[in-house]
């Protein structure tokens, strides 16, 4: 319905000139945290993993119900991230609580550094109890690029090692470029093609049928949603600083929106990609089928809480085009805050945003009483990935 009332989202459209992200919103509640998405860090190299569901990127996901498994048997495993900021580290650790059973869960650690990604040298290796957060320990300050990580052992059990979170702290020592994901990805056997517009960034996966994708650029980390066929979700992306390395995880999403069957993909840049945008409509109607509505994360907000109106412009005409295609339906706006355990501070800061949204759509030029917007709150969904994915604008329409 919504693609085929909306014409003027299904064409293609030459892109504006992409000018820089100033938006970070999605930082971990420790700022001395290095090894976390919301910082931009990307795998860029790997020895194994159990499935693409125990992938790498779940031990830096900040969420304790994932981990990073070893394919069967095959204990020592490795892995490379590259930072988007030349950094220096001066603890490292994990997170070990939730590993069931907890034979599972890895017990040494080896960390090296690089600043040039070819040669490493050890900056620690460190023995980690079973069912116990935040295990951090002082390394002699390392300034590095690249952090290579190595599972060496677990507490008994010869099945898997298993890593739910790995933990490096320190600090940043430059200011990283925005992110460009712009460009022909190879992701495991698909083409993937981005192109990017300022904030807002649009995809193809060339699947059978195709899988598109929309969201924006929100400081380091790119998130969005997709459709193929009758299916839908959301993802996030990071990509390195050079532009020829991303990863990400993406998931399903059902009639209650909460996502599941997360898989992480790994991509290499094989050139460039045309400039396009995907029909935003046709993801929507897919979302809105589904479930009723559609993460819409190409709203957005500076860290005050004021919408970014030059950030979020692709959105804000998706509203307007929805508003002209169906003139007997309102849309409604749905502001969603979980970014702690409180649920009256959550709701307070939703509240402000969702005020703060109404004004700027307002003086956008769209008509306030045609606008349904509200804030809500969850306080179960508090772990960065969580945060990445949640903490959002639900966009649906409403009969008048």
């Amino acid at each position: 319905m919504l693609a085929c009332g909306i014409a003027a989202g299904c064409k293609e459209e030459p892109p504006a000139k992409t000018e820089p992200v100033r938006h970070a919103l999605w930082f971990p509640d420790d700022p001395k945290e290095l090894l976390t998405p919301a910082r931009g860090v990307v795998v860029v190299d790997r020895s194994g993993e159990l499935s693409f569901e125990g992938s790498t990127l779940s031990a830096i996901d900040g969420d304790p119900t994932t981990a990073w498994l070893s394919p069967p048997k095959d204990l020592e495993q490795w892995v490379v991230f590259e930072f988007s900021a030349r950094s220096r580290i001066t603890r490292v650790g994990a997170s070990t609580d939730r590993v069931s059973p907890s034979s599972r869960s890895v017990a040494k650690l080896r960390f090296e550094g690089s600043l040039d990604g070819e040669t490493f040298r050890e900056i620690g290796t460190v023995d980690v109890e079973r069912g116990k957060d935040d295990q951090t320990f002082e390394v002699p300050p390392s300034e590095v690029r690249f952090l290579r990580v190595t599972t060496l052992e677990n507490h008994g059990d010869e099945s898997t090692n298993a890593v739910p979170t790995l933990l490096a702290k320190g600090e940043e020592l430059e200011q990283p470029a925005p992110p460009r994901f712009a460009g022909r990805w190879q992701v495991y056997d698909w083409t993937v093609d981005l192109s990017q517009e300022g904030s807002a960034l649009y995809g193809v996966a060339q699947m059978d049928p195709p899988m598109i994708f929309y969201g924006a650029v929100d400081g380091r980390v790119a998130r969005l949603v997709w459709s193929r066929g009758n299916e839908s979700g959301v993802a996030w992306f990071t990509v390195n600083p050079s532009s020829t390395r991303l990863s990400g995880l993406w998931w399903w999403i059902g009639p209650v929106q909460d996502p599941w069957f997360g898989e992480a993909w790994y991509g290499e840049r094989r050139g460039d990609a045309p400039l396009f945008r995907t029909p935003i409509p046709q993801i929507a109607d897919v979302h809105l089928k589904k479930s009723g509505k559609m993460p819409l994360y190409g709203l957005v907000f500076r860290p005050d809480g004021e919408l970014d109106v030059e950030a979020s412009r692709s959105a804000i005409e998706f509203i307007g085009e929805a508003l002209r295609a169906f003139p007997s339906y309102r849309v409604r706006l749905e502001v969603l805050n979980c970014s702690t355990w409180d649920e009256a501070k959550n709701l307070a800061s939703s509240r402000d945003r969702a005020a703060k949204l109404s004004a700027a759509l307002v003086r956008a030029g769209l008509p306030k009483e045609r606008l349904i917007i509200e804030s809500t709150s969850r306080t179960d969904r508090i772990s960065l990935m969580l945060r990445l994915l949640f903490s959002r604008v639900d966009f649906s329409l409403a009969g008048n």
